[in-house]
């Protein structure tokens, strides 16, 4: 099951719900792997609808099963896990804490795949600019792209 799809696509509910049967099966048997590949999913699905129920449990619960896999896609995790703070941070209005990480990330991306990279450096450009035109609500990438700033 993979939820990567549906979060490109916007597609949040099916992301969310793909991701949710996915780590309680993972859970179920034991096997973290894919329950750090799917919260780290749900963590940017709350972060990208504002949804912010169960977030810090989800977070702690997600990083702690991360850290205890050495070696198991480490880079990956610890580059979206990197991401998803800082999404969660833009979403909950605290930008410094969001360029930090959006900064981390870009550091961390800048020789692996090209989407994260340009996702970070999209995270930290709306990190430095939004505290000047913040819109309190949940938000989608479409929107983003379509809403006339300034």
């Amino acid at each position: 099951m993979s939820a990567g799809l549906r979060l490109t696509l916007f597609d949040y509910p099916s992301a969310k719900a793909l991701a949710s049967e996915a780590r309680e099966l993972a859970r179920s048997i034991d096997f973290n792997p894919p329950v750090v590949s799917a919260g780290i999913d749900l963590l940017l699905v709350a972060a990208r609808t504002g949804n912010f129920e169960g977030v810090e449990s989800l977070l702690r619960d997600t990083t702690a099963r991360f850290e205890t896999m050495p070696g198991w896609h480490e880079w990956l995790w610890r580059l979206r896990l990197t991401q998803a703070r800082a999404e969660l941070a833009l979403a909950t209005g605290a930008f410094d804490s969001c360029v930090a990480e959006a900064t981390d990330a870009v550091r961390q991306s800048r020789t692996v795949r090209p989407k994260y990279h340009v996702l970070a450096r999209v995270t930290r450009a709306r990190g430095v600019s939004t505290p000047f035109s913040y819109v309190p609500r949940p938000y989608t990438w479409v929107e983003c792209a379509r809403t006339p700033q300034g």
